[in-house]
């Protein structure tokens, strides 16, 4: 259940603000549909994609429902 993931994500993410803590969400950009790798990509401040760490992700609190590229030219501007 891809509502449930996104609440758990949202969950965590406010869990590890100010800890001193590091978690990882792993996502198979091959397996996953876009809307929930978009949710995913929303849900943490931080990101690693493609061995690139974005510490200020600039996509952490928007609406999944906004992101209209396609996530792949999403990922390129992280890069």
């Amino acid at each position: 259940d891809m509502g449930k993931l996104a609440h758990y994500e949202a969950v965590l993410d406010k869990f590890f603000t100010g800890q001193k803590l590091t978690g990882l969400c792993q996502y198979n950009c091959n397996v996953f549909e876009h809307d929930c790798l978009c949710r995913s990509l929303t849900a943490h401040n931080a990101i690693l994609f493609d061995e690139t760490v974005a510490l200020n992700n600039p996509y952490h609190g928007s609406a999944a429902a906004e992101m209209k590229h396609p996530f792949e030219q999403l990922l390129v501007t992280l890069q």
